[in-house]
């Protein structure tokens, strides 16, 4: 009898167990899944569209900034996004290209402007003096060539002479010219002077480096060696706010030695 019950409590427990099992809910995990495949659908279709539609191929390139005389090819820089999917262009790359193929662009922003567009937004260097070699070649702060090469000096910037390197061969390049990188840290500690507030710089002679010169208006010299420029153009300028001197009067100023000494203008 012990063994009969034990048996009916057992197949009682089997039949209470399988009467509370639930079934697994199929058609609740099923509307789960249809908005995410939908989303999937949505989204595959817009990246087919994306990626593959002639919609979104560029058409045009957009350069603002350019030059007509300027040393870089705008045209490779349009051969290389134009015809292909906007989405896929590598902007970095294409940019990093060009300012390494092209010292004269200062700096290059490419923006996507959809659906077949490419604006690129240029910066080009500026010239601050030019070196005078029969023709007269722009350069920037970092010794870089420009292409704005003329016959006859610019007026608004001070010309260099005394370089040797041929820039007619260097246009666009940045110049390897030991005179060339002293002629310009000493124009920059001239502009830092503020001698130029008052006085014009005509010209910086880097033919000798351990003996730089340089020339105001009306043709007045300044012998400034090659070392101290700072302390020395204090002094200069100390020289030329002297009421009693008259730069008119005055061929040249030697700054080379402890005081300035200052050498007349010869009149007949």
């Amino acid at each position: 009898m012990v063994h009969l019950r034990v048996k009916l409590k057992k197949s009682m427990k089997k039949k209470h167990n399988g009467k509370n099992k639930k079934p697994f809910p199929y058609k609740k995990s099923l509307l789960c899944f249809i908005p995410l495949l939908i989303a999937v659908g949505i989204f595959t279709s817009f990246y087919i569209l994306y990626t593959k539609s002639k919609y979104f191929v560029v058409k045009n390139v957009i350069v603002v900034g350019q030059k007509v005389n300027s040393s870089v090819n705008y045209n490779e820089l349009a051969g290389m996004m134009v015809d292909k999917n906007i989405s896929k262009l590598r902007l970095k790359k294409i940019k990093n290209y060009m300012l390494d193929s092209y010292p004269e662009l200062l700096s290059l922003r490419l923006d996507r402007a959809f659906p077949d567009s490419i604006q690129a937004v240029i910066v080009l260097r500026k010239p601050i003096a030019q070196v005078n070699q029969q023709r007269y070649y722009p350069v920037d702060r970092e010794g870089v060539v420009l292409s704005d090469v003329k016959d006859y000096p610019d007026e608004n910037l001070p010309i260099i002479n005394g370089i040797r390197t041929k820039l007619s061969r260097a246009i666009g390049k940045m110049v390897e010219s030991r005179r060339l990188e002293k002629a310009l840290a000493l124009l920059r500690k001239i502009k830092s002077s503020g001698i130029l507030e008052e006085h014009t710089l005509v010209e910086i002679d880097a033919a000798n480096m351990r003996n730089m010169i340089f020339f105001l208006e009306d043709g007045l010299e300044i012998k400034i060696g090659h070392e101290e420029y700072t302390s020395r153009l204090e002094k200069l300028k100390n020289e030329l706010s002297d009421p009693q001197i008259k730069p008119a009067d005055v061929r040249y100023i030697d700054l080379r030695f402890g005081e300035p000494v200052i050498g007349p203008r010869w009149k007949r």
